[in-house]
């Protein structure tokens, strides 16, 4: 795979991860406040959203980024040597950094 399709890929996996662990956390969080008696409304949750994005997604970006490339630099040096653990093992990774 070519340098440019393998950065294109790792800087598509960051955002559009860092979009959704960054939407599903602000989810959690007024799920929880709902749960204590907080009334939220879709346009709060929408809202809430849409600045969570804006403020915290760069930072999710800069930390998820770090982690894909801690993951998928090792995994590369690991699948190397096991071609047949490609799939597997850059799923694991991506998953890893998540977590």
């Amino acid at each position: 795979m070519g340098i440019v399709r393998i950065i294109a890929s790792f800087i598509a996996a960051t955002v559009i991860g860092a979009i959704l662990v960054t939407a599903a956390q602000t989810q959690v969080n007024l799920q929880s406040l709902i749960a204590i008696g907080a009334e939220i409304s879709f346009g709060v949750r929408l809202d809430a959203t849409l600045r969570d994005l804006s403020a915290v997604g760069p930072i999710m970006g800069g930390v998820l980024g770090l982690g894909f490339l801690i993951a998928f630099a090792t995994t590369g040096m690991i699948v190397r040597h096991a071609a047949s653990l490609r799939l597997l093992g850059y799923t694991l990774a991506g998953a890893a950094a998540v977590i």
